[in-house]
């Protein structure tokens, strides 16, 4: 079946076909979005804010670099693979990884090497905070293991990594769909600590119980997608006390 791609806002007609495919499909429904004509109405920022609303499952015919900078910094919350592997490819690029043959590929069809050095060579300061952000993945979810305990003194490794956690609260360029990034691509997560290594520091702009991921917070949805599970699998073997009573 060929493929269609639509573009935004969707006409009802569009979306009464489009209910109608994803009732009837076995798998999960993807909206695929025509960018040029989309952009002909909205901008980068009201096609993210449009699509967090509709919550489809979303791919682009086209990316550009003002849509993955509004990808990452816009408050609203968007399921789209591509657009997380794209920021994964810029991440790597920029810490002088090697990209897979997957994404040497999308270098070719979809965003380009120059397009990547482009959007490093202008959004430094974007692309740090990010990876701060990321580091930061690693102390909340501690905090959180450890606010969930009913005696946390169980476990005196966990009670000692806490104390010396700093929680801030400022504001930052760096959105919700951080959590998309990690879970999407839990390879960028794992080559963010491996060369920068991790926090003691989060944000509570970023990494707080509110219900932005579609009536979730953010560490409902790292259980949900096994990205807390990856976070405790790097801890030390001997880091939980396996003491029975």
């Amino acid at each position: 079946m060929e493929t269609i791609c639509y573009a935004l806002p969707l006409a009802p007609q569009d979306l009464v076909g489009i209910y109608k495919e994803k009732d009837e499909s076995e798998k999960e429904y993807i909206l695929y979005v025509d960018y040029d004509k989309t952009t002909e109405k909205l901008t980068d920022q009201h096609i993210l804010i449009y699509l967090a609303n509709t919550n489809f499952k979303t791919s682009f015919d086209k990316v550009t670099p003002s849509l993955v900078q509004e990808f990452i910094k816009t408050n609203f919350i968007v399921h789209c693979p591509m657009l997380s592997r794209v920021v994964a490819m810029i991440l790597k690029v920029y810490l002088k990884w090697e990209l897979t043959d997957g994404e040497k590929l999308l270098t070719q069809n979809l965003f380009t090497m120059e397009q990547i050095d482009e959007f490093i060579k202008l959004n430094t300061n974007l692309i740090e905070d990010l990876i701060e952000v990321i580091q930061g993945l690693f102390p909340y979810t501690l905090w959180k293991l450890h606010s969930h305990m009913d005696d946390p003194s169980i476990e005196p490794n966990l009670v000692e990594c806490v104390e010396e956690i700093k929680i801030v609260d400022h504001p930052i360029n760096i959105g919700p769909n951080i959590a998309r990034l990690v879970t999407d691509c839990v390879d960028v997560l794992y080559l963010i600590f491996h060369i920068r290594g991790v926090s003691q520091t989060f944000n509570k702009q970023i990494y707080n119980d509110n219900p932005k991921y579609h009536g979730s917070d953010l560490f409902y949805l790292m259980n949900q997608t096994k990205v807390v599970n990856c976070i405790i699998e790097m801890l030390p073997e001997d880091f939980w006390n396996d003491k029975t009573e």
